[in-house]
């Protein structure tokens, strides 16, 4: 039988050393990461079926390791398990919105830990008998959100998007009726400037929310304004 392999992101050795630990008597397949700079190549060398991340890591913020991850219809199947001091609520549901698929508080026991760990790993993939359904889009109204693709459709119509502005449309369809600050849409981008020192700015968020209200024509009021705050999508229905 595989065993199935688990990737280790955490800076602190003594934590790190102890899940190894833990997971090898386990019969897993163990790898450690100390900093998540190296994630793409952890991904494509050692194609882990769960990754542990802690999110205050020295190389990287560990919610961009999450978007890596969960961006990429290749690592689909790779689930995320997020262990963190950080667990205010806002920072809780962030992570599942990202989508982490367990999220464990710190201080924890490894024997918890494990046992949450292998309750993903159980989860068999579902096997897609419709290829149609592989495109995993979002509907709301007029608007189609193709994830697979990575396109927008509106009244069928295919939209002329940036990468940068279909991630936003797709942050929001996402979560109809939710409202994204600035600061929020600049963090989800920056996961597109891994190693760069600059990440967006918050004034181009409002350059690509116009550019996206451009392409929307006639439906572009579906995009809602919060003054002072950020923008949102109406969750409008389908006709």
């Amino acid at each position: 039988m595989t065993q199935q392999r688990i990737l280790i992101i955490e800076d602190d050795e003594d934590i790190s050393e102890l899940l190894a630990f833990s997971f090898t008597r386990e019969k897993f397949d163990v790898r450690v990461d100390g900093n998540g700079l190296g994630i793409r190549g952890h991904l494509e060398a050692f194609k882990p079926d769960l990754i542990v991340l802690d999110l205050m890591l020295p190389g990287i913020d560990g919610r961009r390791v999450c978007d890596i991850v969960k961006r990429d219809q290749a690592y689909a199947h790779t689930h995320v398990m997020v262990v963190s001091a950080r667990d205010s609520e806002e920072s809780v549901l962030d992570c599942y919105q990202r989508g982490a698929d367990e999220f464990l508080r710190k201080p924890f026991s490894s024997s918890e830990l494990v046992l949450r760990a292998k309750t993903p790993l159980k989860r068999k993939p579902a096997v897609d008998t419709h290829p149609k359904s592989r495109d995993s889009a979002i509907h709301i109204g007029p608007l189609s959100v193709h994830r697979q693709r990575r396109i927008g459709t509106v009244d069928g119509h295919t939209m002329r998007l940036t990468h940068s502005e279909y991630l936003l449309l797709e942050l929001m369809a996402k979560a109809p009726g939710r409202i994204f600050s600035r600061e929020q849409f600049a963090r989800h981008l920056s996961a597109e400037y891994e190693g760069a020192h600059e990440g967006p700015s918050f004034r181009n968020i409002d350059v690509h929310i116009l550019a996206i209200r451009k392409q929307l024509g006639d439906w572009r009021s579906i995009i809602g304004t919060a003054r002072g705050v950020g923008y949102f999508l109406r969750p409008v229905k389908a006709s």
